[in-house]
């Protein structure tokens, strides 16, 4: 059996830095019994494009997709990705092989056209773009909520937050490795899987919103300013804490890859302000200089120093992998 860990959109900082100190035991565990390797990644310029890379092993220029949502020239408009047919992940050639999956949360994906064994997906937290709920067999997911609740709503919303939106998203993404590890270690006991890939996607959306404060429309209190720093090393603590009860479930003779296609570093990018600069150029004519509105006012602002955005820019991951 192969049971692959994916410890999503991880930081290589953050890891390394959490490493040092002790506080990812399972994982430094996993380090020092097997081989950490550096991955090439398509994430340097498509970072969504690594997940079917990841699935698949074909290259993001042969499958196409780099985006939830992405143009469709025929229809002359942006469609959801499920629209673009995918290539096949591991899963769906496992099945035609006759071998069975255990899959759970596999990040932008969706339900295989083939598939043997159990899939549940939007059950550590549901995001309704990247982690939309679907099972197979279809009653799995009702079957696991009725046992243990639905998984939260906790779908990213870019902006500017409350403190008190932050502190309710932090108490979701903590708890979701466990969610994941429960369901994982349910399934395990009661039947037999080739393939266990079991994503973590906490890590990933904390990565979002939690690298810094400075997106905050408020400064918070001093205890939930306190909450609030340590809530990315707080997901990563409660992820290597699922690895330990997954790995206490899996057979003597597993092969264990953890895995992050995707890392999580300081964004730079001046995207935000692209709005405004094709007004600037599409509206015609030199660009304004008066007033503080217009597309001439965030042409004058560009060069001044400008915060960095909060860290969502693609970084190559290790991570670790144990043969038995």
């Amino acid at each position: 059996m192969i049971c692959v860990l994916q410890f999503d959109a991880a930081s290589v900082a953050v890891v390394d830095r959490m490493l040092a100190t002790g506080r990812l035991p399972v994982l430094a565990g996993l380090i020092e019994r097997g081989r950490r390797i550096t991955l090439d990644t398509p994430a340097d310029h498509f970072a969504a494009g690594a997940f079917h890379t990841l699935y698949s092993g074909i290259e993001l220029a042969d499958h196409g997709l780099f985006y939830p949502f992405q143009w469709d020239a025929a229809a002359q408009r942006a469609r959801y990705m499920t629209a673009f047919p995918a290539p096949p992940a591991i899963w769906e050639r496992l099945a035609r092989a006759g071998l069975r999956t255990l899959a759970i949360d596999p990040y932008e994906s969706r339900p295989p056209g083939e598939w043997n064994g159990t899939y549940v997906c939007g059950w550590g937290f549901r995001d309704r773009v990247v982690l939309p709920r679907w099972s197979l067999p279809r009653d799995a997911g009702a079957q696991l909520a009725a046992r243990h609740g639905r998984g939260p709503h906790a779908t990213e919303i870019f902006g500017r937050p409350t403190a008190r939106e932050l502190l309710g998203l932090r108490a979701k993404l903590v708890a979701a490795p466990e969610r994941v590890a429960t369901a994982a270690t349910e399934a395990l006991a009661r039947d037999a899987y080739d393939l266990a890939w079991l994503t973590f996607s906490a890590a990933h959306l904390a990565g979002h919103q939690f690298w810094d404060l400075s997106q905050l429309a408020e400064e918070p209190a001093g205890r939930d300013r306190a909450l609030l720093e340590t809530a990315l090393e707080d997901v990563y603590g409660a992820v290597d804490s699922a690895f330990g009860r997954v790995l206490e479930t899996l057979p003597g003779d597993a092969d264990v890859i953890v895995t992050s296609a995707v890392g999580m570093d300081v964004n730079s990018s001046r995207a935000d302000l692209l709005p405004e600069m094709l007004a600037a150029v599409l509206d015609g004519g030199p660009l304004r200089s008066g007033g503080d509105g217009g597309a001439g006012a965030i042409w004058r602002r560009a060069p001044r120093s400008r915060p960095l955005r909060a860290a969502r820019s693609p970084a190559r991951c290790p991570i670790a992998s144990r043969s038995s």
